[in-house]
């Protein structure tokens, strides 16, 4: 294995704060995966590796901590990759992360900037040959949600045949921009609408929550911008 992606919620207060509200211990979560990423870095040799940082607004500002937790030697060995947390969008709105980014950068860490996909789809969830084994053998297509309280998409038999249930049918039925505010809007061929999990759990009247025209927007602006900064640079 040569392709890694590993997620940190946070500088060492909030990612150890986020995991002890789900396992009580008293370990250092946060310098333990640290440790486990440089003894990867040790290990493995021409290696992929994303270090995905979970932002909010109540972390962001302390994310820059982070940086100093990575030894030298290790920073061309990483690409971060700076994700708002799903769920604070609906509450908080899109969050940019601008200078934050800047920061790593100006610090000489490499950073995966926003980009727009050329994927005819919004989510992995919504190809139809991608799925989530549980252990218990129950179908998933997002991995967003909580397994345990989520109806599953399907079940696997013991004789390893899927058997599909209603949700997955009304899931895969169609595709995410058949709503008047998908086939009106401009930024479609740079979104294609929310994801099927969204449609699925959408309620009439609510459809300004899970749409993500404002950061499909702010994705176009900042990769317009680093464009004609690299072009003014020449």
């Amino acid at each position: 294995m040569t392709s890694f992606q590993i997620t940190l919620d946070g500088n060492e207060t909030f990612h150890n704060r986020i995991k002890h509200q789900k396992v009580q211990n008293e370990r250092n979560e946060y310098k333990l995966l640290l440790n486990n990423i440089f003894e990867i870095f040790d290990t493995v040799k021409n290696l992929c590796f994303l270090l995905r940082i979970n932002y909010t607004k109540a972390n962001l500002s302390s994310i820059c901590d982070i940086m100093n937790d990575i030894p030298d030697k290790y920073k061309e060995k990483i690409i971060f990759s700076f994700q708002q947390v799903w769920q604070t969008q609906e509450i908080e709105g899109h969050i940019p992360a601008d200078e934050v980014i800047n920061r790593f950068i100006a610090n000489g860490f490499k950073v995966s900037k926003p980009h727009l996909e050329p994927f005819f789809y919004r989510c992995y969830a919504d190809v139809l040959g991608q799925i989530v084994v549980a252990p218990n053998g129950n179908i998933f297509k997002c991995t967003a949600r909580d397994f345990e309280n989520q109806p599953p998409d399907g079940i696997l038999n013991k004789d390893g045949v899927i058997e599909w249930t209603d949700q997955y049918y009304r899931r895969m039925s169609k595709t995410t921009i058949e709503y008047e505010n998908c086939l009106t809007c401009p930024v479609l061929p740079a979104c294609w609408g929310p994801c099927s999990q969204k449609l699925l759990e959408y309620q009439k009247g609510t459809f300004d929550i899970i749409c993500n025209v404002a950061g499909v927007k702010q994705t176009i602006y900042l990769t317009l911008t680093d464009f004609y900064k690299k072009v003014k640079s020449l």
